[in-house]
């Protein structure tokens, strides 16, 4: 027995050893390698999220950067101040402000407070560990997410067209009142922000019962939302920190029926057109997955588009050259009578050969499977919505968000 323990207690020892002595040690490293101005770049590609990720400790985060950098105390007061106030969105902004005045030394000051704090907080966390994942290639796909694309003189006449065809589209909205009758409002009167949080693959976000009466216990779940998820904006959806890649890919929005999906859709074709939101996007196409149903036999992305947006015409063509500059928006998954089929089976590989080009005709189904998991038009954008039942269907898919309507809460 004093063999075995005497054994074991080495083999224990010498596994220690193995563990790193500064388990930050690579996160540190990453950080270190960035150039002053790529370290800029990064901080403003993640304030959004920093922002929210330091709300509730942002007093002592701020005591800490400002005292290692020797700020003056007029910047902590203010902080503390806001916070006294219960403005804490405010006094995390003030801080990243400051931070960002102040230079690249004060940068580097803040994320070395983040790795130290990374333990207790989730959120600052998850975004160096995505830091860290990309390493190097970071910055330069921070440059790309962010660039602007340029129409062409041939294209420019046809997107002010569509951009106005689709604001007049979306500019209002119907609504049933109490008797049955429809009314119609204006989207910028009827739209409430709803709360969309990120999560994980095809599985919906436990529910937070939000639908309650009450203003403290509705102040009461917005803490706890922000504590436990990530919220994102409607704006950051695609381009963002928040996805897998900021370059393209399909996101997927999800949540119960009558939570606003399909106004969310609106309203973002409508901020699109009025060059609100997207802007790195040439074209925003918005199909309806009802409308998709009535389609009989095979056809194919080219149809698809000029029967919904005829005014393209021969100038579709172009649209293919640039894909990295479309978004495709396919609303409500659930009222798709076609079965989507994400598994590699050996079904799929004939027709899915035959959706490689735009032009290409097949089902439906296996166009949309083909947009979603970049086959067809490699560097486009999807957004699909759904209801959260419909997830498991989505599950093998290639998605590079997930995200959730939860509920309706104004700041």
């Amino acid at each position: 027995k004093e063999t075995k323990m005497s054994t074991f207690s080495f083999d224990m020892l010498d596994a220690l050893e193995q563990i790193p002595k500064d388990i930050s040690a690579a996160i540190r490293q990453t950080l270190r390698d960035f150039t002053d101005i790529h370290l800029r770049k990064v901080t403003e590609f993640y304030r959004p999220r920093i922002q929210e990720a330091i709300e509730e400790c942002v007093e002592a985060v701020s005591l800490e950067i400002l005292k290692e950098v020797n700020s003056n105390e007029h910047c902590y007061r203010d902080i503390q101040q806001l916070v006294r106030d219960r403005r804490q969105q405010e006094a995390a902004k003030r801080l990243l402000d400051t931070v960002m005045e102040s230079g690249a030394q004060t940068a580097r000051v803040m994320w070395e407070n983040f790795v130290k704090r990374k333990v207790t907080n989730p959120k600052l966390r998850k975004i160096l560990q995505e830091i860290e994942s990309k390493g190097a290639s970071l910055p330069m796909e921070v440059s790309w997410s962010l660039m602007q694309p340029t129409v062409s003189n041939y294209l420019k006449e046809i997107q002010v067209q569509h951009k106005t065809f689709l604001h007049d589209k979306n500019v209002n909205q119907l609504v049933k009142v109490t008797g049955g009758k429809k009314v119609e409002f204006t989207l910028d009167e009827r739209y409430t922000e709803q709360i969309i949080v990120l999560s994980d693959r095809g599985q919906s976000v436990a529910r937070l019962g939000l639908r309650v009466r009450g203003k403290r216990r509705e102040e009461g779940r917005r803490t706890v939302i922000k504590s436990q998820n990530e919220v994102i904006r409607i704006g950051q959806l695609f381009r963002s920190s928040f996805g897998k890649s900021s370059l393209c890919g399909t996101a997927v929005v999800s949540g119960p029926a009558g939570i606003g999906k399909t106004t969310m859709i609106q309203k973002i074709v409508h901020d699109w057109a009025d060059g609100k939101i997207y802007q790195q996007f040439q074209f925003v196409l918005p199909f309806r997955f009802r409308d998709l149903n009535d389609i009989k036999g095979r056809t194919s992305v080219r149809k698809l588009v000029l029967n919904s947006y005829p005014h393209f015409g021969n100038r579709i063509e172009q649209l293919w050259n640039e894909p990295q500059g479309l978004l495709f928006i396919l609303d409500s998954l659930e009222e798709f009578k076609e079965k989507i089929d994400f598994t590699n089976s050996q079904r799929n590989a004939l027709t899915e050969s035959q959706c490689f080009h735009p032009d290409c005709e097949c089902e439906v189904a296996d166009i949309v499977r083909c947009l979603i998991q970049q086959k067809v038009l490699k560097g486009c954008s999807v957004l699909v919505t759904a209801r959260s039942t419909e997830l498991e269907s989505l599950a093998e898919a290639d998605i590079n968000l997930w995200a959730e309507i939860v509920g309706f809460l104004k700041e």
